[in-house]
C-alpha cells in the first residue's frame, strides 16, 4: 500500500534529509533581496581617464619632459619601459566592446609598475588612474602575469 512507511530506515532518512533541503531552499528564495539594477556601466568621473588620470597628464609628462622623475616613479626608464610594453603587449591587449572602452596596454603597464614601485593599496591607484578598484586589482594581477610568464621563457628580445 502507498500509505505505509517504507521498511528500509535509510529511505526513510533520505526522504526527511530530502523534505528539509526542500524547505530550506524555500526559505533561503524567499529571503532573497532582488539585486538592484546599475545605473551605469562606468561612472563619469572614471570615463574621462584619458583626459584627467594620471596617466594621461603625469605619466606623459615624466616621459617627455623628467626622465630622471620618471625613473624614480616606475623604478624604470623610459627605454625599459617601452621594451617591457614591447615584450609584453599582446598578452595585456584587451578588445574594445560596444560597452567600453578597454585600459590600454601602456597604461596597464604603467598602472602595475606604480604598484610594485611604490607598494600603493589598489583603492588609491585606482582613483589616481582613474579606473574602477575590481579593474586595477586585475589589470594589476594580469599584467604581473603576462611580464613573468614573458620573462621566464627567456625569448629574445
Amino acid at each position: 500500500m502507498d500509505s505505509e512507511p517504507p521498511n528500509n530506515p535509510y529511505a526513510l532518512q533520505l526522504a526527511t534529509a530530502s523534505l528539509r533541503l526542500k524547505l530550506a531552499l524555500k526559505r533561503a528564495e524567499e529571503q532573497r533581496r532582488p539585486l538592484a539594477r546599475r545605473r551605469l556601466w562606468v561612472s563619469d568621473v572614471l570615463q574621462r581617464r584619458d583626459k584627467l588620470g594620471e596617466y594621461a597628464n603625469l605619466v606623459q609628462e615624466l616621459r617627455l619632459n623628467d626622465p630622471q622623475r620618471h625613473l624614480q616613479y616606475f623604478r624604470l626608464n623610459n627605454g625599459a619601459f617601452d621594451l617591457l610594453q614591447a615584450r609584453i603587449e599582446d598578452e595585456i591587449t584587451r578588445s574594445t566592446t560596444t560597452f567600453r572602452q578597454p585600459v590600454s596596454a601602456p597604461q596597464r603597464l604603467a598602472v602595475t609598475l606604480r604598484y610594485l614601485a611604490s607598494g600603493a593599496e589598489f583603492s588609491a591607484l585606482a582613483q589616481s588612474y582613474r579606473l574602477g578598484e575590481s579593474t586595477t586589482r586585475a589589470v594589476v594581477y594580469d599584467t604581473c602575469r603576462a611580464i613573468v610568464d614573458v620573462l621566464a621563457s627567456n625569448q629574445p628580445c
